[in-house]
């Protein structure tokens, strides 16, 4: 197995290990794009690219909320905290960010020059991590094939299948829609000149090209989400999101991933206004709090099968998903508190949880496997106070 696999392997596995044992709600975040080799011996790829903030932004609530975090991302792209320094100093490590730093004669120190204003947001920034470093609560792993986050999904998904209800899937990573499967990459680069292309077609027994220029022939990756819901995670919340272009097709497509595959929420966005509106997509049988009285977010719309909310962005708040990654936590306290095992709590402390048969019955698989059933990962939650003792009480009258 690729050694980056079995790195990112290990850590989760290490890194679930005690909070299972603590009854703690874990979500793993997924974040930026993936990368389509188009050569074993990589040259040239085929991107689907991705910024990572949202990922990166929707972690950091998670982190304030009480979640512990396994973010699966990208190199390159945002990450917790970091993203900050970015978005204020420099968002490349070019003469931008050279240009802010200086060095102090006397003391040798090095300083950071920032706009007016930002010292307070890095500060912030800074101590958020520093807190979430000591407390252990936030792992970072990254990928940077489609082959390797489809293997470390399912080693994920493999570590956190015994938190059952606790753990959620927030995949907000923009996996790519098309591959070349290994049988059919080309061994090495892949020659400009029609004659050298020629050549290494003849050495693999495949049609020479009659043309100039270069043709792909991708494969679509299966669709995985039922796999996620009804196999691998069976017991998890499941967050999917759905970008489009067109308003007019943006809310049939959430429905649609709904209804098809099962998932718990969709949070459908606009390219354009991704950053200003998003709308949250839930099965009639998930009905969802409306927003607080005298704010811009609208009500609950109900459409016949599903539940549909619309939130915007709060100009007192720099960030959209300070409004809704509660509100996806309150719809995974509704999951917990509707199961028939109310796992997570926090003291008085439950049994430890058990393994769920699940874990027996994971077939091994390897990447042929893995682009026919594509995996996906999990997640957590954090209860209020009031809502901690709704559940505890309902648990003592199991009693």
């Amino acid at each position: 197995m690729n050694p980056v696999v079995l790195l990112a392997t290990q850590r989760i596995r290490e890194f679930t290990a005690g909070f299972l044992e603590q009854n703690r709600a874990v979500v793993l975040v997924t974040s930026g794009g993936t990368s389509v080799p188009l050569e074993r011996n990589t040259v040239r790829s085929v991107e689907n690219f991705s910024t990572g903030k949202r990922g990166a932004t929707s972690a950091e609530y998670f982190l304030k909320l009480g979640y512990v975090v396994i973010f699966l991302h990208r190199p390159g792209t945002a990450c917790p905290f970091a993203r900050c320094f970015q978005a204020e100093v420099a968002e490349h490590v070019d003469g931008t960010l050279l240009d802010a730093l200086w060095v102090r004669e006397k003391t040798g120190a090095l300083v950071l020059d920032v706009k007016r204003g930002a010292a307070n947001i890095l500060q912030g920034a800074l101590e958020g991590y520093q807190e979430a470093r000591e407390e252990g609560t936030l792992l970072l792993v990254t990928y940077e094939t489609v082959t390797d986050y489809l293997l470390i999904l399912q080693a994920a998904a493999r570590a956190l299948a015994p938190f059952r209800q606790n753990a959620m899937f927030f995949l907000a990573c923009a996996v790519s829609d098309f591959y070349i499967p290994a049988a059919e990459m080309a061994e090495h680069k892949i020659q400009s000149s029609i004659e050298h292309r020629r050549k290494q077609q003849q050495q693999g027994g495949k049609e020479d090209e009659k043309q100039e220029g270069l043709i792909l022939r991708l494969q679509a990756v299966p669709k995985c989400l039922p796999l996620l819901r009804h196999e691998w995670a069976p017991h998890a919340f499941v967050v999917s999101f759905k970008l489009e272009t067109d308003p007019d097709i943006l809310l049939e497509k959430a429905q649609e991933a709904v209804a098809r595959y099962g998932v718990h929420l969709v949070i459908a966005n606009l390219l354009h206004t991704r950053y200003k509106e998003v709308q949250l997509v839930a099965g009639a049988e998930a009905p969802m709090e409306g927003g607080e009285k005298g704010t811009e977010q609208t009500d609950v719309l109900s459409t016949p099968g599903f539940h549909v909310q619309h939130v915007v962005m709060d100009p007192a708040q720099k960030d959209l998903e300070a409004r809704f990654v509660p509100l996806v936590a309150q719809a995974h306290f509704t999951f917990i508190s509707r199961s028939d095992q109310p796992y997570g709590l926090p003291p008085p402390p439950l049994k430890a949880l058990p393994t769920p048969s699940l874990l027996q019955r994971l077939r091994s698989v390897d990447l042929a496997d893995i682009f026919m059933a594509l995996i996906l990962g999990p997640g957590m939650v954090v209860l209020s106070v009031a809502l901690q003792r709704k559940l505890l009480e309902k648990i003592g009258e199991r009693k």
